[in-house]
């Protein structure tokens, strides 16, 4: 089945294994995606978990799996993440906040060489967002 979306270009959608996926999800398809492209592998064989909190480990793996990275465990996640300065490696387990994630994502951007200078003050003063 192929599946379009407004923030996914397009997918493929193959079996997903989780039995606490539901096709009728509004994140349905962002799941998969996620599944499909190796990103996410869920908290066991057959569950997602979608309403889990991600800890730093998760996005550490998940971060490590978009730069093209196989960590075989959350370790070697966690030391792809201090070795590239995306993480201080602290806490592993622990929920990631927002602030936490914003920082981890920055980071990850500067060690991808992202242009992230498309938003920034406007003349006036006031912050905008410019997607």
């Amino acid at each position: 089945m192929t599946v379009t979306t407004e923030h996914l270009r397009q997918c493929l959608i193959v079996n997903v294994p989780f039995t606490d996926a539901s096709e009728e999800a509004w994140y349905y398809t962002s799941e998969a995606y996620a599944y499909n492209k190796g990103l996410f592998s869920g908290t066991s064989a057959t569950a997602f978990s979608p309403n889990t909190t991600m800890t730093r480990q998760m996005i550490w793996m998940v971060l490590a799996r978009m730069d093209g990275k196989t960590p075989a465990d959350m370790g070697s996640a966690r030391a792809w993440a201090v070795e590239n300065n995306i993480s201080d490696g602290s806490n592993p387990t622990n929920h990631i906040t927002r602030e936490q994630m914003t920082v981890i994502l920055h980071r990850y951007t500067q060690y991808k060489g992202y242009d992230t200078t498309q938003g920034g003050l406007q003349s006036d003063g006031c912050a905008a967002l410019r997607v």
